[in-house]
């Protein structure tokens, strides 16, 4: 679908990209048809037949807008605990919960295909949805939120993440 969508498309790859789309999208077809689409355009409006990494990069941004509804539609579905994990997961720092908020809501966006455990971590299932959640919800959070990946900072990171969700404009 990505390589050879019709007998006739002359559009190549550089190394590496087509493993990134894949990595990016879980392969689900609605967002590498979306991505693809983003990539093709772009390489057509420069007239080019090569897709590299750069291209992909700029039709990743392209994409995180094209795809806004379904993401914001898997976001909306999510409580403010599992939004609290998800954005904990997406700025990769703890989040303000108990243990058992956090088992619960991980379990919970497991059963949603959001997450899943990879070498005993959790995981975005969609890579693509873990850069729209920090481009649109994170960002969106206070400034005073630490942004430290650091072990030691991420554990006394404050109790607030939760409330400052609740903040958020509504969807």
């Amino acid at each position: 679908m990505i390589e050879h969508p019709t007998p006739e498309f002359a559009l190549t790859y550089a190394p590496g990209v087509v493993d990134r789309v894949l990595d990016l999208t879980h392969g689900q077809p609605y967002l590498a048809q979306a991505l693809g689409s983003e990539l093709v355009n772009l390489i057509n409006k420069d007239k080019r037949k090569q897709a590299t990494l750069q291209d992909l990069e700029i039709a990743i941004g392209r994409t995180l807008s094209t795809v806004e509804a379904y993401f914001e539609n898997n976001w909306s579905d999510c409580n403010d605990q599992e939004k609290a994990v998800l954005c904990g997961l997406a700025m990769q720092q703890a989040d303000d919960l108990s243990s058992a908020e956090r088992q619960r809501a991980l379990f919970s966006l497991s059963r949603k295909e959001l997450v899943e455990q990879r070498d005993g971590q959790w995981h975005f299932t969609v890579e693509l949805f873990r850069l729209w959640i920090e481009r649109e919800k994170v960002a969106q959070l206070p400034a005073f939120l630490p942004s430290h990946t650091d072990t030691e900072l991420a554990v006394t990171a404050p109790k607030n993440l939760t409330q400052s969700l609740r903040s958020l404009p509504p969807n």
